[in-house]
């Protein structure tokens, strides 16, 4: 997107040159007709005319590009306001994902509770056998 951008500036830059030399030639042409006041009235309207015309080319040459421009910054939002939509729906997605995370935590705590108690226990229990089976291995 970004050539295309330079590109059409560059192309725009070249049109509005090229019709500003004509416009500056017409000039020219004007002034010589009316510095000489041997300007018919028919030269003088055409000379105008021309002026007036390459003036309306170097306005085109400047808008049409610019309206592109804008065009394309018009596109650019309505893809952001989408990827911003999209963004919003997964968040809300992953929002969802976060609460069966915990829901399923929560639910394997309770799981793992009775789990965790009984094996505390055996660990507790086999620590006694184990003290009480040492001081019997040491009479022997």
């Amino acid at each position: 997107m970004t050539e295309q951008l330079s590109s059409s500036i560059g192309v725009m830059q070249q049109h509005a040159g090229a019709a500003l030399a004509e416009l500056r030639k017409a000039y020219d042409e004007l002034s010589t007709l009316v510095s000489a006041e041997r300007a018919a009235p028919a030269d003088l309207l055409r000379s105008t005319r021309q002026l007036v015309a390459r003036a309306a080319g170097v306005a085109e040459s400047a808008v049409g590009p610019l309206g592109q421009l804008v065009e394309r910054q018009k596109e650019l939002a309505d893809h952001m306001a989408s990827w911003a939509a999209l963004q919003h729906q997964l968040a809300d997605r992953m929002a969802e994902w976060a609460e069966l995370q915990r829901q399923l935590a929560d639910v394997s705590s309770v799981w793992l509770g009775p789990a965790e108690g009984a094996a505390k226990a055996t660990t507790r229990l086999l620590h006694e056998v184990a003290e009480e089976a040492a001081p019997a291995a040491r009479v022997h």
